[in-house]
């Protein structure tokens, strides 16, 4: 009776506890180092400014700020530096969309003198509450929060 009362007991908590669980894989996570997901997300971002008919990512390491994923929806705030590590190039912040299974770069932030004079892209809160106006399908728990 007892073990049978220790059963029910088990049956409950493990009951109750799904829907959390639930909750939990549908919210925004940042991948793994080392994972396939991360590899390809981070490959897609090494695109942004090489050339197209290269068909060539750029040979760059990321020091990640800010990577979120849901979905197939994926936004990173990176500092890129060269494989050496000797030269630094301007941060990305990048917003991609996984589309035909292959994760796209769909938006990228202007860099330097193209947003210094745009409130709206020099200001972070104000640059990714327009980017989430602009793409209301992105799902808003992947970007930063500001307060």
């Amino acid at each position: 009776m007892v073990i049978r009362a220790m059963l029910v007991v088990t049956i409950l908590l493990v009951c109750m506890g799904l829907p959390a669980l639930s909750c939990a894989a549908d919210a925004a996570y940042t991948p793994e180092r080392g994972t396939p997901e991360r590899k390809e997300i981070l490959d897609a971002v090494r695109t942004i400014g090489a050339d197209p008919a290269d068909n060539k990512p750029l040979d760059m390491i990321f020091v990640v700020g800010h990577f979120k994923v849901k979905g197939n929806w994926a936004l990173i705030r990176t500092n890129p530096y060269s494989s050496d590590r000797m030269n630094a190039y301007e941060p990305i912040d990048a917003l991609l969309q996984k589309i035909d299974g292959k994760w796209t770069v769909v938006e990228v932030r202007p860099c330097c003198g193209d947003c210094e004079d745009d409130p709206d892209c020099s200001a972070d809160h104000r640059y990714f509450r327009k980017l989430m106006k602009t793409w209301p399908e992105a799902p808003a728990d992947i970007f930063p929060k500001f307060r």
